[in-house]
């Protein structure tokens, strides 16, 4: 239940978006989530939550459209994720944030850990 509830609380804090002034992307709250699920719900949990999140993730926005539930970001789907509904380079956008959504693993982990160390 509490991989779960870390799952939910990283998707929530992709839906914060806070604009930057001169940058290109809105800062989230994902990492915010992962490091305090960490912290409170222990390295394991946690780290199996973020695991759960990239998981959905993966699939929903690198997914190949000619396998149903295939995996492979830079497909050339033409899928448009930031929602602007304009050109750009989508497949690079999902392979960039592939790495970012599974970087919320290890966070999850060594905030765990580290507060489990004192």
């Amino acid at each position: 239940a509490s991989s779960c509830l870390t799952c939910a609380a990283i998707a929530w804090g992709g839906k914060v978006q806070i604009p930057v002034p001169g940058a290109a992307t809105s800062a989230t709250l994902h990492t915010l989530a992962a490091a305090v699920c960490g912290m409170f719900l222990g390295p394991v949990d946690a780290s199996i939550g973020a695991a759960l999140h990239a998981a959905a993730w993966t699939r929903e926005h690198c997914s190949v459209p000619s396998i149903p539930g295939g995996v492979g970001c830079g497909c050339g789907s033409g899928a448009d994720d930031d929602g602007g509904g304009g050109g750009g380079d989508d497949d690079g956008d999902r392979f960039a944030l592939l790495g970012y959504v599974l970087g919320m693993i290890p966070c999850a982990y060594v905030a765990g850990s580290a507060v489990g160390s004192s």
